[in-house]
């Protein structure tokens, strides 16, 4: 594999084993995905068609930023890969994951530091109805023998105590309240002044695009329920990523429409969005016909686009990208997008880029950050309030193929108790309308506090 001449894998790597155990092709039902997902020290990452869960910490990896794919499949490639407990159903495709390893992780925004995280246990739900989990454990000793080999029926017990632990939380019920409070990070004045600033600057010329973030603080009274906030995120945005998973700071959580990289083998898949119009409740299908007619949300659009096509041009041998956007619908808003597909060019004596490295190579795009790069990440650093962490970065996963998805950290939540941290942001252009970008912003911070806040609980506007 790409790396392991160059990398070497921590002894702890070196003395793990894991086990793929095939499990029946239940509904899906059977086992509370979201309950499971629940407990503090489980990954979730759950498209709507391939729903993973990473429980407990068999490794973390650290990344620095730099040969990272090389390094995560050297971490990998060091466990031994033990034999098969069962068999795939009958008739299954094998369309699904091709390894039993997968290292999840949250890169963030600024490319800080980090760790990904291979679960001891990996619980996976393929798109054909398959479900299969890996077991990843050490000797009991230096030299000893690995332990038993796992049963599917054990896995499954096992499985379905840790979700009906985690669907019941044993904690005292918080107070009622009226209300959820919300305080803008900085101050009130602080993101309308960034916008006016930044707006001015485009319209001079110094940038291209910028997109500006709203930071807010949200009090939620108390420790969400992270089950019912699972089910519900998954409920209201069903086209969407839904993902939770430790970081610095708190817990992560989101909903992402925003496909960054896919990797399966030779073929890559991009979807970048940019451009937003509302969707009012009960609007028709063709409520947002306006923005595929928008000049402004065209350009910022194109712009987005044409980046992520140059980055992968470096990597693939070929690449489709249509010429017009599609309307990507979701729940309070419509988005321009357009999806991207390429095949990686094929080097004698070397493998294609991992998931980990594309997702390196074309993080930050212009939906996140702005054009020319440097420029709008040096004006996002001087004006928003705070860094953002792992908002807007990617976050995903990498199995030991190099084959994975990232999606974008967007619509979403820093959780630490009874607080979370919330950005939402907005891609200006010289053209764009000061009212609207904030507009936007709003309709986006509402969407995923709908999520967030308490049933019957309404929602106080940030200043």
């Amino acid at each position: 594999m790409t790396g392991t001449g160059r990398h070497h894998a921590p002894p702890q790597a070196d003395a793990l084993c894991a086990v793929r155990v095939w499990l029946s092709a239940a509904p899906a039902r059977d086992l509370d995905l979201a309950a499971l997902a629940a407990g503090a020290d489980v990954v979730l990452f759950d498209d709507g068609r391939r729903r993973m869960a990473g429980i407990g910490t068999a490794l973390d990896i650290p990344l620095e930023g730099g040969d990272d794919g090389a390094v995560v499949l050297a971490h990998l490639g060091a466990v031994t890969i033990q034999a098969d407990t069962g068999s795939p159903p009958p008739g299954h495709q094998r369309r699904g994951l091709r390894h039993p390893l997968v290292a999840f992780g949250a890169l963030g925004f600024e490319r800080a530091p980090t760790v990904l995280r291979v679960p001891a246990v990996l619980y996976v739900e393929e798109a054909d109805g398959t479900r299969w989990a890996t077991v990843t454990t050490a000797p009991a000793g230096p030299g000893a023998a690995p332990g038993p080999r796992p049963e599917p029926a054990d896995v499954e017990r096992w499985l379905a105590r840790r979700a009906a632990a985690c669907a019941s939380p044993h904690r005292a019920p918080r107070a009622a309240r009226d209300a959820v409070a919300i305080e803008p990070v900085g101050g009130a004045a602080s993101f309308d002044d960034a916008l006016d600033d930044t707006l001015a600057s485009l319209r001079r010329g110094e940038l291209t695009k910028v997109v500006l973030a709203r930071h807010v603080d949200v009090d939620l009274g108390g420790a969400p329920d992270m089950a019912d906030l699972l089910r519900r995120w998954r409920n209201l945005e069903p086209a969407c990523t839904v993902f939770a998973l430790a970081v610095a700071g708190g817990r992560f959580v989101g909903a992402s429409p925003e496909l960054l990289v896919d990797r399966r083998g030779d073929a890559v898949v991009s979807w970048p969005l940019a451009g937003t119009a509302a969707r009012p409740p009960g609007a028709s299908e063709h409520a947002s016909d306006g923005l595929l007619a928008s000049t402004k949300d065209a350009t910022e659009h194109r712009l987005v686009v044409e980046a992520i096509a140059r980055s992968l041009g470096t990597v693939c041998s070929s690449l489709t990208v249509p010429d017009h956007p599609d309307l990507v619908r979701l729940r309070s808003v419509d988005h321009l997008g357009t999806r991207i597909d390429g095949r990686l060019r094929r080097v004698p004596g070397s493998d294609p880029p991992d998931a980990l490295s594309l997702a390196r190579l074309l993080h930050p795009t212009p939906a996140v950050g702005g054009t020319p790069a440097a420029e709008a990440l040096a004006r996002i650093a001087a004006v928003e309030p705070a860094p953002r962490g792992p908002y807007a970065g990617p976050v995903g996963y990498v199995d030991g193929d190099g084959d994975g998805s990232f999606v974008l950290g967007i619509r979403s939540a820093l959780l630490s108790g009874h607080r979370a941290r919330v950005c939402a942001g907005a891609g200006l252009v010289a053209a764009s309308d000061a009212a609207t970008e904030r507009a936007e912003v709003d309709l986006k911070l509402a969407a995923v506090l709908a999520a967030l806040a308490p049933a019957g609980a309404s929602v106080r506007a940030p200043a």
